[in-house]
């Protein structure tokens, strides 16, 4: 951040002035967006956070993006404080917070898609903990599978986007008897991918009358966070004669 030195070098904390002298900051506050590729870019000193505010009357989209060495950038995930949600980039007038790498040297809001209109864009850095919350991130969304009998279950989360990752909450798996089962040797096996370890859950093989429920409800400690971001999470439950399968996720996006 800008810091006011002496002829010493010596940091200003506190200005006097003599005969009523007003001292001017000639700071720009806001910058002018209105093409693709245009940015502005913020020099950063010890900064541990950013608050971004995006005005006007615009098409496109506005990425966040920090660089350590000055010259190459990466994106930085941006959070909505007030719907509580992180995004990839901003698309919509609003005020915005996000938590940057330590050492980061610049950082800029660049507009990566655009189509018309102007944004008026407002960029601080705090040296303060500004992404520090009282309660955990909710789970903000949910998706839900259901199979026909006999047919393969695959719950697909969406890539989140650009640098976010999956964090999953709770997981419900149930299997639902159409027909009368009988009990098998081993268990069935309901595959993942993109989670850590590529984990698999067991559901019982068990011997069951038509119309039975069983659910298995999974729900970590803390969320399970995706292995790679911007990447697709699937759980998958096998073709099984007799089953219907129903899948749901509780999860949110982060970085």
């Amino acid at each position: 951040m800008a810091q006011v030195k002496d002829s010493q070098g010596n940091v200003i904390e506190q200005l006097d002035v003599l005969g009523g002298i007003t001292l001017i900051d000639l700071r720009a506050g806001t910058v002018s967006l209105g093409s693709l590729n245009a940015e502005v870019v913020f020099d950063c000193a010890n900064i541990n956070g950013a608050a971004i505010d995006v005005r006007g009357v615009f098409v496109g989209t506005f990425l966040g993006e920090f660089s350590i060495d000055g010259t190459n950038y990466a994106p930085f995930p941006i959070f909505n404080p007030l719907t509580e949600v992180f995004l990839p980039g901003i698309t919509v007038v609003g005020a915005y917070v996000a938590h940057l790498p330590a050492a980061t040297k610049k950082i800029r809001i660049r507009c990566s898609a655009y189509t018309s209109g102007t944004a008026i864009v407002a960029l601080r850095g705090s040296a303060g903990d500004n992404f520090m919350y009282a309660k955990p991130i909710p789970s903000n969304l949910t998706l839900t599978i259901t199979a026909a009998t006999g047919s393969i279950a695959t719950a697909t989360l969406p890539s989140a986007g650009v640098g976010l990752f999956h964090y999953i909450t709770r997981i419900i798996i149930q299997r639902h008897t159409s027909a009368l089962l009988t009990p098998a040797a081993t268990p069935i096996l309901v595959t993942t991918t993109n989670l850590p370890g590529t984990r698999v859950f067991s559901v019982p093989a068990d011997a069951a009358p038509q119309g039975q429920v069983y659910t298995e409800i999974v729900e970590p400690t803390t969320p399970i966070k995706s292995s790679a971001a911007a990447t697709n999470t699937v759980i998958s439950a096998p073709a099984t004669t007799g089953v219907i399968w129903r899948i749901t996720v509780d999860y949110y996006a982060g970085q």
